[in-house]
């Protein structure tokens, strides 16, 4: 189907666009509810930076492996400014790593 048949039949969604908006409902809720849940937790780490600091160096891998999904997330929804996370990943990875983990993340978004 041709970009402009697709676009005259139902736009960039098809004939469901309330599909669209059913994934985003569900997904800023998933997030909304985690949030209340471990409210407590998150508003630790984020006073408490050497906390943080060493809660996503124990996660190995996976700590920077959230820590670009997390800059991903910020690029698209965008709740923290870009240079947040940049200092982050500076102050906790180092220079180097933390450069390039938040140029991946900001790639991925």
């Amino acid at each position: 189907m041709q970009g402009r048949e697709r676009v005259a039949r139902g736009g960039i969604y098809g004939t469901r666009p309330w599909l669209a908006r059913a994934g985003v409902a569900l997904l800023v809720g998933g997030i909304a509810l985690v949030a209340w849940r471990y409210w407590r937790e998150i508003q630790t780490l984020w006073t408490d930076v050497a906390l943080a600091r060493e809660w996503l160096r124990s996660l190995g891998p996976w700590g920077a492996a959230m820590f670009v999904l997390v800059n991903a997330l910020q690029v698209v929804v965008a709740p923290l400014p870009g240079y947040a996370t940049y200092l982050a990943a500076g102050y906790v990875f180092g220079v180097w790593w933390g450069g390039l983990y938040a140029t991946l993340g900001m790639a991925l978004g």
